[in-house]
């Protein structure tokens, strides 16, 4: 039997926030299982591909949304004005097409999917310049607020998170035959199959019988999440907490030397936040749209607590408007939640039922498998075997 061709798709992402990288990775693990003769690239083309000194734009990012978020909210809403939109098309298009061709001659890859609105027109305006017959994907990872530089007329297919976003795609010039509703794409692990919750409580050495509260700083620990501790804490309800600090090391130790009135668990950064999910009854955390789709898919009624004001707005008008979540942007918020959420004793409302029920029916747990099938189609004779097992 003739061994199938090695293929290879290439992944263009950013290390702006997590959920860029987030969704690449998704996307290379269920092209493993989906496709297994495609070898998938990812690279980080603000680094790769930009122009000195752009290549390292990326590590203002996180300054800049945590320490100057109104004006990361001023330029993304400015930008969106259709004419200063094709004014940051263009710019970008100076620096990185290219970075973009050599890149390209260097991967040679059969397909290319972005999941960053900044590698759109112009990773399609390389390919049309140096290897035209490749095809070019973009999977939109934001929710509801979506910026206008996600669409280019020159990709061959959209890949978008629901109805909502493919109407703007469509509005954008977008034909309707290159929009299919996916979901996002969220790691495997997070829908497979999980030990008992009780058992994943104890495996963190909190008592199975109380109401778990996980709250989550992303991968820097950013945010009140000292504040936010001791909201949960101090709600006056039997509940225990497990505290992800991230990479913040100095906030882990003050939290971990504390004394509680509760049961707390207290983490830096990990890398087992599925089982952290699982083990939870409930999650804090910021609006980005992975961290978001991750918990909903765990099934679990969400507390956002902030956003990053621009394209992150619209995630918590979309969770709390499906009501899978409640916005606390004040510690004591957190505790008036939770009220709603749990009995003095601890078991939970009709509210908090009603919330979890909300949270699966949003959660889209095979997106990533079909995102990955759907690329694999992009070449006419490719894997159809694969395809075929895997629906």
């Amino acid at each position: 039997m003739t061994r199938p061709m090695r293929r290879s798709l290439l992944i263009l992402f950013s290390d702006t926030g997590g959920g860029h990288r987030a969704a690449a990775e998704a996307i290379q693990e269920a092209m493993a299982q989906v496709a297994p003769q495609w070898d998938v690239v990812l690279v980080d083309f603000i680094r790769a591909c930009a122009l000195p000194p752009f290549d390292q734009v990326g590590a203002l990012y996180r300054p800049l949304v945590d320490y100057a978020p109104w004006l990361w909210a001023t330029g993304f809403h400015i930008t969106s004005w259709k004419p200063a939109a094709a004014l940051v098309n263009r710019l970008i298009r100076l620096i990185t097409v290219p970075g973009f061709v050599r890149l390209f001659g260097r991967v040679q890859p059969d397909a290319v999917v972005s999941v960053h609105p900044f590698a759109t027109d112009a990773p399609a305006r390389a390919l049309a310049a140096s290897r035209p017959s490749t095809p070019f994907a973009v999977v939109v990872t934001d929710l509801l607020t979506v910026h206008p530089l996600w669409f280019t007329p020159r990709a061959d297919l959209y890949l978008v998170p629901n109805g909502h976003v493919e109407g703007l795609a469509q509005r954008a010039g977008i034909a309707p035959k290159k929009t299919r509703v996916t979901g996002l794409p969220v790691a495997l692990h997070f829908s497979g199959p999980l030990p008992p919750q009780a058992e994943l409580k104890a495996r963190y050495a909190l008592p199975p019988d109380r109401p778990l509260v996980l709250l989550m700083g992303g991968g820097e620990g950013m945010g009140p999440l000292d504040a936010q501790a001791q909201a949960v804490a101090h709600s006056g309800l039997p509940l225990s907490l497990m505290v992800v600090a991230g990479r913040n090391e100095r906030l882990r130790r003050k939290l971990a030397g504390r004394t509680w009135p509760i049961p707390v668990h207290v983490a830096g950064f990990v890398r087992d936040v599925p089982h952290r999910m699982a083990a939870a009854d409930v999650v804090i955390t910021k609006a980005g749209p992975a961290t978001l789709c991750e918990a909903l898919t765990a099934g679990r009624p969400l507390l956002v607590s902030r956003f990053i004001p621009g394209q992150e707005a619209g995630n918590v008008r979309w969770v709390v408007e499906e009501g899978a979540a409640f916005y606390v942007p004040r510690p004591e918020n957190i505790r008036g939640a939770l009220h709603r959420l749990f009995h003095p004793d601890g078991t939970p409302t009709p509210t908090y039922r009603r919330m979890a029920a909300h949270a699966r029916r949003l959660t889209r747990p095979s997106a990533a498998l079909e995102i990955a099938g759907l690329l694999a189609g992009l070449l006419p004779n490719a894997i159809a075997h694969d395809l075929a097992t895997h629906p």
